[in-house]
């Protein structure tokens, strides 16, 4: 566990998602940010009844406020892990990806399931990270499969192209975005922050 762990006031507190948040799910956001059951790379398992003590909430109202962070997809939970989707949002990925901090990250990269490191992967770059870094910290690691290497490649050219694309708004298009099965789950976020992929484009939409 870190002494000290960053937090962006920007992204704490002007992210224009964070407006959408009950005071109860802003305030779980940051705790999982600052956890003491927190790592270098922001996906890890924690406690929950601890957790929600820490908080000063009753671990059903800890739970609740989850839920809402991940209809938002602010937090995906995933084979009893907490990926934070937010992470590099707050802390420098750089500081993460490189020098001797990369290598704790590699060895906690390392305890983690296949799925769950495939899906930590793609909210850092959602976060802003780039694939490459990505990539480089991951080349030492037991091998993703390659088909989900392929996934994963794949999600970082959509999710470049929609960077490019994006109006910010939370209105849909009437386009229909074609997503690989590791990605369903990332559906609503995208389009919310979609306004045309036309690459994306059904035949006949």
């Amino acid at each position: 566990m870190n002494q000290y762990r960053p937090l962006s006031p920007l992204a704490a507190w002007r992210d224009p998602r964070i407006a959408k948040l009950s005071t109860n799910a802003r305030f779980v956001e940051i705790n999982l940010i600052t956890s003491t059951f927190g790592n270098v790379i922001g996906c890890y398992q924690l406690v929950e009844a601890v957790a929600a003590a820490e908080v000063g909430m009753s671990q059903e109202v800890f739970l609740e406020a989850v839920l809402e962070l991940e209809k938002h997809m602010m937090l995906e939970r995933c084979q009893g892990y907490y990926i934070v989707h937010r992470w590099f949002c707050n802390h420098i990925w750089e500081s993460v990806m490189k020098g001797n901090v990369a290598k704790r990250a590699m060895k906690e990269l390392a305890l983690l399931p296949e799925l769950v490191r495939q899906k930590w992967a793609e909210a850092s770059i959602a976060a802003g990270v780039p694939f490459e870094a990505i990539d480089d910290l991951c080349k030492g690691l037991p091998s993703l499969s390659q088909g989900a290497s392929k996934q994963l490649a794949n999600y970082n050219d959509n999710s470049t192209q929609q960077n490019q694309t994006s109006t910010g708004s939370d209105e849909c298009g009437s386009y229909q975005l074609i997503l690989p099965e590791a990605m369903e789950p990332q559906r609503a976020f995208l389009e919310r922050s979609t306004s045309e992929l036309d690459q994306y484009r059904t035949p006949g939409s």
